[in-house]
């Protein structure tokens, strides 16, 4: 059943209802998901910004207290304290240049006696398993100085619901960043936020942290082909649904 006659010229253009809420519905689809990728790299383009304005800044000492997480995010910053060598961190599934390892998180016990989780960068799984754990020792009990860059996770983690995390031995394996388990873990509390160390301090692994984990270019991308997408199914709905009048 056609839904309406246009007549264009010697054409004419008489859908029927299938093909034409069909095609309404794959145009509208389509160009949704194009504004939501051109909306990620508006986001991804804010947050590149801001990392740039906070990498000109100078070093600042770590306060008290932070009243406002983010407006810290990407400040370097120095934190002075001791690390707990002993009751290490390994976060899971870290992907660096191909190759599967952990981002190591070792708790540091400030002066004043708050507990921050620094990050000493990425060590590859040991002979390619995970039967054996790397050794990340680091001294502990004495006063070090660390500086590195404020981070403080975007959003929330993805993760089937809080999985169990076995503690027998350290350092301890955790699947995503949750403080909540982190502190459960730990048994103490600790800041919201991590440190992560500067690729200057002798104390670290490999430190190469991307400001983003999907970049402005490619939502680009993908909006473009979104967008292409909705012109196709525009264009065949007017070509399929055209014919000369007799």
């Amino acid at each position: 059943m056609k839904v309406f006659t246009v007549n264009l010229g010697p054409f004419q253009f008489a859908p029927s209802i299938v093909p034409l809420m069909a095609g309404v519905f794959f145009i509208a689809v389509f160009a949704g998901l194009g504004r939501w990728q051109v909306d990620r790299m508006l986001e991804k383009q804010e947050i590149e910004e801001q990392y740039r304005v906070r990498a000109a800044e100078p070093v600042q000492l770590l306060p008290g207290r932070i009243e406002a997480p983010e407006a810290w995010r990407f400040r370097m910053v120095r934190a002075e304290g001791m690390m707990l060598g002993g009751r290490q961190l390994l976060l899971d599934n870290q992907v660096r240049q191909r190759r599967a390892g952990y981002s190591v998180l070792t708790p540091m016990v400030l002066k004043d006696g708050r507990i921050v989780l620094i990050d000493r960068g990425w060590v590859p799984l040991v002979d390619g398993a995970r039967e054996r754990l790397p050794d990340v020792a680091v001294a502990a009990d004495e006063m070090r100085t660390v500086e590195g860059r404020f981070y403080l996770p975007f959003g929330k983690a993805v993760s089937l619901g809080e999985q169990p995390v076995e503690t027998a031995g350290w350092p301890v394996v955790i699947s995503h960043i949750s403080f909540a388990v982190i502190e459960q873990v730990l048994g103490v509390p600790v800041e919201k936020f991590i440190i992560r160390m500067d690729p200057a301090d002798p104390n670290g692994y490999l430190r190469e942290w991307p400001v983003v984990t999907f970049t402005a270019s490619k939502h680009l991308g993908y909006a473009v082909q979104w967008f292409a997408l909705s012109l196709t199914v525009f264009i065949l709905l007017i070509v399929l649904n055209t014919k000369r009048r007799r």
